[in-house]
């Protein structure tokens, strides 16, 4: 079977329905992707702001 490739635009309009309140499970339905899948996305996300948060000068 043939994977879904999603942009990285694509994602994170995902990850910002996710944040905006849309629960998992809705968005894991609506765009055909694994809960799982966007759990790692989020948690990815949250890494890569984090330690973006830590290195900006002033912050």
């Amino acid at each position: 079977m043939k994977r879904k490739r999603y942009t990285e635009q694509q994602i994170l309009e995902i990850l910002g329905q996710l944040e905006a309140g849309t629960p998992i499970s809705d968005l894991s339905r609506l765009h055909e992707v694994a809960i799982t899948t966007i759990s790692q996305h989020m948690t990815l996300c949250l890494l890569y702001r984090t330690s973006w948060l830590q290195a900006a000068p002033g912050a």
